[in-house]
């Protein structure tokens, strides 16, 4: 955790950045990606799509467990993101489809042909609780430091279901991470229900906001706008809409103008210049 100062005088409030982007793969991606092929029936080998960071953290998770990958990604992927993937030496990278609706039907496709073990970059038990492991240490570095409110990005809800859920009290210590979802983040609220957590979308791409006012998962008709493509989904996962159903206290709409102001806020106190998407 990392200390806002500027960000803080700015708002009035003791604000904490959680630093994701000094991971090796500058994304909290990788925490999910590794526990799930760590944890998954991988002899054959995994597949994965993605248009962001989760392919590079699969990539390299493979690559140190030592299990051949196959990375699917849009046709458009820039250079800049297959060069990032290359890296990690994965057996291959299939480039197909235009946007991350396709690239998962590929991925799935071949997953069933060759018996590979898919890891999907958010509706996953082992890739929810991967990304679980920002909160276990948030709770470590900040420790019993008042706590008001969570606020998260949103793409497919990977992060925002549990992750973040899992970072409210120092007692959370003695708590083991396991695949029991909804017991998590159900004694998360038992144990601090006063603590609000918000999902962060774009007013151009809002698949979370519409579903829980729906009641029901909805899928956006259009691809996401530029800006914001890496977010990659147009639907949250099922395990996280009913994860984010219940505990998300509300979703903010940001527009785009926004956006690039809060890309300006972080870099000028951090001089890091952050995804659009957020991730």
């Amino acid at each position: 955790m990392q200390y806002a100062p500027v960000l803080s005088s700015k708002t009035g409030s003791s604000v904490w950045l959680k630093r994701e982007d000094t991971q090796r793969t500058f994304g909290f991606n990788v925490r999910g990606a590794h526990n799930a092929i760590a944890s998954g029936d991988t002899e054959n080998g995994v597949v994965a799509c993605s248009a962001g960071n989760h392919a590079e953290g699969v990539a390299m998770s493979a690559r140190l467990l030592n299990i051949e990958a196959t990375i699917v990604v849009p046709s458009n992927t820039s250079k800049a993101r297959l060069e990032a993937i290359q890296r990690h030496c994965p057996k291959r990278i299939v480039r197909r489809g235009a946007n991350f609706n396709d690239v998962l039907n590929v991925a799935q496709r071949i997953a069933e042909e060759e018996n590979l073990c898919f890891i999907h970059p958010f509706d996953d038990e082992n890739v929810i609780v991967g990304q679980a492991t920002v909160g276990a240490e948030i709770v470590r570095q900040i420790g019993s430091k008042e706590l008001d409110a969570i606020f998260c990005v949103t793409g497919g809800g990977g992060l925002l279901s549990v992750s973040l859920l899992y970072f409210i009290h120092k007692k959370i210590h003695t708590c083991k991470i396991t695949h029991t979802q909804q017991g998590l983040s159900t004694y998360v609220k038992q144990v601090r229900p006063d603590v609000k957590i918000f999902g962060v979308e774009s007013m151009d791409a809002s698949p979370l906001y519409a579903s829980l006012k729906l009641g029901m998962r909805t899928k956006l008709t259009e691809d996401l706008p530029g800006l914001l493509d890496d977010a990659g989904p147009t639907f949250i996962g099922k395990r996280n809409f009913a994860l984010c159903r219940e505990h998300v206290d509300d979703v903010i709409r940001v527009s785009t103008d926004e956006v690039c102001a809060a890309v300006k806020d972080a870099f000028d106190e951090t001089r890091v210049l952050l995804d659009p998407a957020g991730k």
